[in-house]
């Protein structure tokens, strides 16, 4: 199980996806396809909700001849707010484990990309 918070799961969505472009060894492909359809599942959930506050915060309006909803000026406050509320919550992901970062074998990943993923990975002792 890994327990973490939605805004964790935001920072790691990208690096988790440049991750799984990687020609990896299968057991890893494998893996990170999991551990990636698990984050998608709970940043969706978000993306859900953010388009709620949107719609009730915001006005419609047109950019470049398409008509948009936007944010109404005086409720980003409280709309930042709000997201960083749900951004903050904390999210157990019963069904998945930590990637150990040594079944990627020589796959090159940043150091940034690894404190992005933060908790959703580990490396050999730490995965126990």
């Amino acid at each position: 199980m890994i327990e973490t918070t939605v805004g964790q799961l935001l920072e790691a969505d990208d690096a988790l996806k440049r991750l799984s472009n990687q020609v990896l060894p299968v057991k890893a492909s494998y893996r990170i396809a999991k551990l990636l359809r698990t984050v998608q599942g709970e940043i969706a959930t978000f993306n859900e909700q953010r388009e709620k506050l949107i719609r009730a915060m915001g006005e419609e309006t047109t950019v470049q001849g398409k008509p948009e909803i936007r944010v109404i000026e005086g409720r980003m406050p409280e709309f930042l707010k709000a997201i960083t509320e749900i951004a903050g919550e904390p999210v157990k992901m019963e069904n998945a484990e930590p990637l150990d970062l040594q079944i990627l074998g020589d796959v090159p990943i940043s150091a940034l990309d690894i404190q992005k993923l933060g908790v959703l990975v580990t490396y050999g002792e730490d995965s126990k």
